[in-house]
């Protein structure tokens, strides 16, 4: 009897141990595929809301989706978003399938990419018909365990289907909580029942709660720069606005700021974006470290801080406020283990507190930070009505340079480089010029700080190089070709590689190109100039100081460097024939300097015949000036070689220019 009544009970629980456990797993199938469908709902609302965004924002959306290749804008942004943390990263896709753009690889088009078509064909089938595709994938990443979902949103301009926008949502930690808390549930069998029925308020819950999150992280950066966290313009605006209304009827005065990092972008080239974005970061630290309560700041994109100063009725608060602010670029900063040295161009606009007044505070701050690059950066002014002109002549001089850039309507003259001792040609300097609408040459010393700031200088740089080397090549082979370089150029440590190209694709013999340098280059970036000098001479070229005498550390670099040629400034030249007995000593001091260091010397700005018999007496080697001859346009050339060749033995081969010349 008892036998038979253990065989019962051992049944029974038999019966109740395996319908427990089909309960279980009843209840752990329904429950994954709700937590299956919950990642699901909620990546398909992240990615519509992102997607949403993404349309709106995205400068060039529409040029992206036909295949044009995002601008420098479009970028800029599409980095942002992705910063912000509220996906994992996203591609672009054409309506066809072909993929345009992935986060992955922003900035490295040349990535092979995948077609939607092949890749996943089923979302072909299912997004052109307007709906959203989710599909669940788990990968390895780092070593762990992703679990993502992909959603393709069709993304229509006009109700025109223009391309498709795949959104990765990491749900890594979403689905761990849940299935957590389902292993956990599942071991109590007494609360499945209620788990079947709260798993749904739950999963809608965080739903909404991630939900609430990605909007949030969406209108964030829709007001707020991604790396600083600042306001950004448009936010901007809108508190300048605000502050001006709260202190209109006081007659109170108001302040705006503009300040721009000197020489920022050769900074983010040399050391890397990640040292950049710590170099932002700390300077909109310290410059909200100077604001007081009240004030606002903003950054205006890439290396441009605005701050807005309210409540001023007396020129001391002014000066004060000013003074903090401008006292934050006095000390070096701290980035990655190092010091580095960062300053700031500041412009100041004063006016009355009103909100009318915004835009042209903002314009006239904007004017006085021209006016302190101008004088050389690292300073400030506050904003003077005369400044105007100087602003539109600026715009104006930018607006031909970009527009000679594009059109490639540079021009080259070339002054001749003569040997004193026999009168004779040894070679010509190329000297950039670009002409105004009418046809009048714009002068260097206005063009070129503009091309430097604007980073157009590689590019016209690079111009001037091959241009000068594919002329020189058809000269004999007795004449050198000098070109000046620029200071942005070295900072940018970009003249070695187009020194390079420049010499292989014309085929110039590297002896005959010579690469003038300043002294107050050598003055301000000795380091940085110095490696890159080594450099050069190992191509073969010669290198050459200019303006020798105007510096006041120079000769430190002469025993440091091996420079094959030294000019003597202009200003000392001049005053040779004015019977200035300083300046004829401090000529011939360098001449022999010169010499005693084997370095050949060159005197520039020799205008009259007495100057040029007084650099003789003083065993100077060359001479360039008007007495010799103006710079000349490339055609004009080949008749003076031909003058000054006329008694000395051709090259076998005559280019075709002297031949032309030789016939008229």
């Amino acid at each position: 009897m008892f036998q038979s009544i253990n065989r019962s009970t051992l049944a029974l629980s038999a019966v109740l141990g395996l319908a427990c456990l089909a309960l279980v797993a009843g209840v752990y199938n329904l429950s994954d595929r709700a937590i299956g469908n919950l990642i699901r709902s909620n990546a398909s609302t992240a990615a519509e809301t992102l997607t949403k965004q993404l349309i709106v924002n995205l400068p060039n959306i529409e040029d992206i989706m036909m295949g044009r290749p995002p601008t420098a804008a479009d970028l800029d942004y599409l980095e942002m978003l992705g910063k912000t943390g509220a996906i994992h990263h996203f591609e672009l896709f054409s309506k066809d399938g072909e993929n345009l753009l992935d986060s992955k690889t922003l900035r490295n088009p040349a990535v092979e990419q995948k077609n939607l078509g092949e890749h996943h064909p089923e979302v072909m089938k299912v997004v052109p018909t307007g709906k959203m595709f989710v599909n669940i994938e788990e990968e390895m990443e780092d070593g762990r365990k992703v679990l993502l979902a992909e959603t393709y949103v069709p993304v229509f301009k006009n109700g025109q289907l223009i391309g498709i926008a795949s959104v990765f949502v990491d749900q890594t930690e979403l689905s761990r909580r849940l299935f957590s808390q389902l292993g956990t549930t599942a071991a109590l069998i007494t609360l499945l029942a209620g788990l079947g029925f709260a798993l749904p308020a739950i999963g809608f819950y965080i739903r909404s709660k991630q939900k609430t999150q990605a909007d949030a992280s969406v209108t964030f950066l829709a007001n707020n720069d991604a790396l600083t966290c600042l306001p950004n313009r448009t936010s901007f605006y809108r508190h300048l606005i605000a502050g001006l209304t709260r202190s209109a009827g006081n007659n109170h005065l108001a302040m705006v700021h503009f300040i721009d990092l000197d020489h920022f972008k050769e900074m983010n080239d040399r050391h890397g974006h990640d040292f950049g974005d710590d170099v932002l970061r700390i300077a909109a630290e310290r410059i909200t470290g100077a604001l007081r309560e009240g004030d606002v700041a903003a950054r205006f994109g890439g290396d441009e801080f605005v701050v807005a100063q309210f409540g001023f009725d007396d020129p001391d608060q002014i000066a004060s406020a000013t003074k903090r602010l401008v006292g934050a670029f006095k000390e070096p900063m701290q980035i990655f283990g190092r010091e580095e040295m960062v300053t700031a161009s500041i412009g100041t606009a004063v006016g009355a507190a009103h909100p009318s007044a915004a835009d042209e505070l903002i314009s006239n701050a904007d004017t006085a930070v021209y006016v302190v690059k101008s004088r050389g950066r690292n300073g400030h002014c506050f904003f003077e009505d005369k400044f105007d002109s100087q602003k539109k002549r600026r715009q104006k001089v930018e607006a031909l340079l970009k527009k000679a850039v594009i059109d490639r309507s540079f021009e080259l003259y070339y002054q001749p480089l003569v040997n004193l001792r026999h009168g004779r040609v040894k070679g010509f300097e190329a000297l950039l010029r670009m002409r105004d609408e009418e046809g009048n040459f714009v002068s260097p010393l206005d063009f070129i700080p503009i091309a430097e700031e604007t980073g157009l200088i590689d590019t016209i740089g690079n111009w001037v190089l091959h241009n000068a080397c594919t002329t020189a090549v058809r000269w004999p082979n007795a004449l050198q070709v000098s070109v000046n370089l620029s200071a942005a150029q070295f900072r940018r440590q970009s003249v070695v590689s187009a020194t390079r190209v420049a010499l292989q694709m014309s085929g110039l013999e590297p002896s005959r190109l010579q690469l003038e340098i300043t002294e107050s280059l050598l003055l301000k970036d000795g380091d940085i100039v110095m490696k890159q000098l080594q450099e050069l001479k190992q191509l073969g070229v010669s290198i050459v100081m200019d303006d020798f005498g105007t510096g006041y550390s120079a000769l430190a670099y002469m025993l440091k460097f091996p420079f094959d040629r030294i000019k003597i400034d202009r200003s000392f030249v001049t005053e040779l024939d004015e019977g200035n007995a300083e300046a004829h000593t401090v000529v011939h001091t360098i001449i022999t300097l010169g010499h005693t260091l084997k370095m050949n010397v060159t005197a520039e700005g020799v205008e009259t015949e007495a100057q040029a018999e007084a650099l003789r007496r003083m065993q100077c080697d060359d001479a360039q000036g008007y007495l010799f001859g103006k710079p000349m346009p490339e055609q004009d050339i080949p008749a003076l070689i031909m003058r000054e060749f006329a008694d000395q033995a051709m090259p076998a081969e005559i280019p075709e220019e002297l031949e032309q010349a030789r016939a008229s």
